[in-house]
């Protein structure tokens, strides 16, 4: 995986790399959660694919292809994914997570990914997925990404994360770092 600096314009990006299929942005929603004891942490906000769609049944970040036909920037892609796959709407792109990460699928085609630390207009609305994209959703802590499990929201059940990649796992526990700043 190669890595260049991240933000700017779709159209620079895929000048910078022409060899790439295509350009994928996620948009990392953090919020905070308060515990029965009081204390508060950081939460991020996961989607599990379908079943019948690529990576099945795995974890991610809500996010998805860059349009050059509707997005300018990198950005416009993170807003727009965030409320087509979620229904939740930004109020602010924070910052970049990390940098442009350059990634090869396992048909080897590469693609570009960068992600944003996005805080939206109202982070208790409910959520809404397209059962053709995601099957459920989770709101997880830094600790239960680093782990790859997390509580129920009964709290009487551990349920395993498997994220769509290590990167994805990664790119998490660095927007829990940057987001706790």
């Amino acid at each position: 995986m190669a890595t260049a600096p991240s933000g700017g314009m779709l159209a620079e990006v895929q000048a910078k790399y022409p060899y790439i299929a295509g350009v994928v942005v996620g948009a990392m929603v953090v919020r905070e959660r308060v515990h029965q004891d009081g204390s508060v942490s950081l939460e991020t906000l996961v989607l599990r694919r379908a079943a019948n769609d690529t990576f099945p049944l795995k974890w991610e970040i809500p996010g998805g292809g860059a349009d050059s036909r509707v997005d300018r920037a990198l950005t416009d892609t993170a807003v727009r994914e965030l409320y087509e796959e979620t229904g939740l709407t930004a109020e602010r792109v924070v910052c970049p997570v990390g940098k442009i990460i350059i990634y090869m699928d396992e048909e080897g085609n590469d693609w570009a990914i960068a992600t944003f630390l996005i805080e939206v207009e109202d982070d208790q609305m409910p959520v809404k997925i397209d059962p053709n994209e995601h099957c459920e959703y989770a709101w997880i802590t830094e600790e239960e990404a680093y782990n790859n499990s997390f509580t129920s929201p009964s709290g009487r059940h551990t349920r395993s994360l498997q994220f769509v990649s290590q990167q994805m796992r990664k790119t998490i526990l660095e927007g829990f770092r940057i987001a706790a700043r």
